[in-house]
């Protein structure tokens, strides 16, 4: 095996580590914005009673801060051909949990979220909202504890495994 073969399997293992600790991140990230989507949703809800499908519209093109909450697109599409909220919610959350790296109880809690919006007056939904987020704020604490602790093991994992490769080919 040439030099060449030595390298390239050095690169591919710790590029896998790299990759692995990008996912992690991107957990954390994404919980952020659905924090932020609460937090909208909250204000909005509070200050202006605007209806779902028009606070919804609005996030869709919040740019960055909600850039990465890609279910939100066809939840308005939902919306737009007339179907309830909290159906409409949840298909376009089932939709986006096959694409997404959240885990199965962060999807739980938005799906929650989903089904409280619209079924009770401003106050209770804004206290579910409140609810909801210091909920996500324990995972969003959790998330960034398991990136930060495990952010330089897997690189390390692929750049050993990558050694444990090459001793077992030459």
């Amino acid at each position: 095996m040439g030099i060449a073969g030595i390298v390239l399997i050095f690169f591919s293992c710790t590029i896998c580590g790299f990759y692995f600790t990008s996912r992690l991140r991107e957990r954390s990230l994404i919980l952020q914005q659905i924090q932020t989507m609460l937090h909208q949703t909250q204000t909005q809800i509070r200050y202006n009673a605007a209806p779902l499908y028009e606070m919804f519209r609005s996030f869709s093109g919040a740019g960055a801060s909600m850039d990465r909450l890609t279910f939100i697109g066809p939840l308005v599409r939902f919306l737009e051909q007339g179907m309830a909220f909290p159906p409409a919610f949840e298909q376009a959350i089932r939709q986006w949990e096959k694409q997404t790296l959240l885990e199965k109880r962060d999807l739980a809690l938005l799906l929650e979220f989903g089904e409280g919006l619209g079924t009770c007056d401003a106050d209770g939904q804004v206290s579910q909202i409140k609810l909801l987020s210091e909920r996500l704020e324990v995972l969003q604490e959790e998330a960034y504890s398991c990136y930060t602790a495990k952010a330089k093991l897997y690189p390390s994992l692929g750049f050993l495994l990558a050694c444990a490769v090459t001793i077992l080919l030459i």
